[in-house]
């Protein structure tokens, strides 16, 4: 109801997000829509990730979440003691990627750490492609590519691996797609 008033696409799209089929949502530090969205709750640990018995989603912010804000990576030292906290999530997120369909919201795959997660998540489980991680961005799409998604490639110093990108200005056909998967 709090953003009702603030387009008019935004209550068919707040509908279908509330039907998404995700079991494993990955999102920035500031975002905190999800969890008010699905009722999480959080589980403390290393990283901020938020559960939700009802909807059964994780919300998973590989950077630490404003409402613990020692949780966050936002300085020069918190990326250079990131090591230890990475390694914490990316044992957690290999079993997300490996068994349940991921989407990424938020992120662009010009982050090193969220390319780092994917590539050796990609080495882990020996694979080139993860059919099943989905990284959502906000883009002005040729008409060509409206309503689909595009398999595409990222890279690191340690490997590369591939994702599904979809790129897009309108967001309700992307968690109308998702709620018949």
């Amino acid at each position: 109801k709090t953003h009702e008033s603030t387009g008019p696409a935004l209550p068919e799209e707040i509908a279908a997000l509330g039907n998404l089929a995700f079991e494993n949502i990955v999102t920035t530090n500031y975002d905190q829509f999800w969890e008010l969205l699905f009722g999480c709750s959080p589980i403390h640990g290393l990283d901020a990730t938020f559960r939700s018995s009802e909807a059964a989603v994780n919300v998973v912010k590989v950077h630490g979440c404003v409402t613990a804000p020692s949780s966050m990576v936002l300085l020069p030292e918190d990326y250079d003691n990131y090591s230890l906290r990475h390694k914490y999530i990316f044992s957690k997120l290999l079993v997300c990627f490996a068994e349940h369909p991921v989407l990424f919201v938020g992120y662009s795959l010009s982050d090193p750490d969220i390319v780092e997660l994917i590539v050796e998540t990609a080495k882990a489980l020996r694979k080139t492609y993860l059919e099943n991680v989905f990284v959502l961005s906000m883009g002005n799409e040729p008409e060509s590519l409206i309503g689909k998604s595009a398999r595409f490639n990222v890279s690191s110093g340690s490997g590369s691996a591939d994702v599904n990108l979809i790129e897009t200005s309108e967001f309700e056909w992307v968690y109308r797609a998702f709620a018949s998967t």
